[in-house]
């Protein structure tokens, strides 16, 4: 597990981590498990990598931005839809990796 300084994070980001109902806690349980995963906060927002490579960014009120293929932005986006309402996200193309 990589340790993860919250200090600067939005804290609607983190309380979306953080919380068991928390519509981002998935990816929070991926960090602490996967060892091919990242994580920094940068500019309040969070950013994952898996090996090195940038996957994912995610803020506290806008939408994720999914920068790769990768079965976590797979996984954020299908458990994801229950909590929209209207927003709509981008599904990552169809080359997703690690399902």
């Amino acid at each position: 597990m990589n340790i993860i300084n919250l200090e600067n994070m939005c804290s609607q980001l983190r309380k979306k981590l953080e919380q068991p109902d928390g519509i981002y806690h998935i990816v929070w349980k991926a960090l602490q498990v996967d060892p091919e995963l990242s994580a920094k906060v940068q500019s309040r927002q969070l950013h994952i990598f898996r090996n090195q490579k940038k996957i994912l960014i995610l803020a506290g009120k806008a939408q994720p931005k999914m920068l790769a293929d990768d079965s976590l932005c797979f996984l954020l986006n299908t458990t994801s839809t229950s909590y929209t309402s209207s927003e709509t996200w981008t599904k990552p193309n169809s080359k997703t990796t690690g399902l």
